[in-house]
């Protein structure tokens, strides 16, 4: 079975995903991503090898966004503000969590089908809406981390901390995915 969504014509393109500064922290990362008629299904877990704190974005906000030809991304993580983007509000922050050296972060997610465009700035950028590609032929899962020492905002202490979904924060990011999986 293969899946669509709203067609590619017209409209805006995906805003381009920067590439964070350095290395990833060292992590060891798993995801497992199924796909049934209903929903796609993720699980997965990250144990921080980092020697500091980590901080991974989990939370009941999962993205769905288009990754080239037939690819879906469905993610916990932050993004920038997408290019000629104006707006005089916020997205609500990345939400996650800090996970110390030698512990762990797992995660068990279901995203109902058809997969539908999720954004943190909205699927319209004043050229007309973004749109997934048509028909998604596979999905990959990301988690998005990042380390604690590297963030340049003051973050609340305790378990949950909050970062905006800014170039700052994306800038330090790194992606910990999944293979991708078809949805056939």
């Amino acid at each position: 079975m293969i899946l669509g969504a709203s067609g590619c014509t017209g409209g805006s393109v995906e805003p381009l995903d920067p590439s964070p500064t350095g290395s990833p922290p060292a992590a060891d990362f798993t995801a497992t991503v199924t796909v049934d008629p209903t929903a796609v299904h993720i699980v997965y877990r990250l144990v921080n090898r980092s020697g500091g704190n980590l901080l991974a974005f989990k939370s009941d906000q999962v993205y769905v966004t288009g990754q080239g030809k037939g690819q879906v991304q469905i993610a916990q993580r932050a993004f920038p503000m997408p290019d000629g983007k104006t707006t005089w509000s916020h997205p609500e922050p990345a939400a996650g969590v800090r996970v110390g050296d030698g512990k762990e972060v797992s995660g068990d997610l279901t995203v109902p089908l058809p997969l539908r465009r999720n954004h943190p700035y909205g699927n319209d950028y004043g050229d007309g809406p973004v749109l997934l590609p048509d028909p998604v032929q596979e999905v990959i899962f990301c988690l998005g981390v990042v380390r604690e020492a590297e963030v340049k905002v003051t973050v609340q202490p305790g378990d949950s901390i909050t970062l905006p979904h800014l170039a700052s924060t994306t800038d330090i990011q790194h992606l910990y995915c999944s293979d991708p999986v078809k949805l056939s």
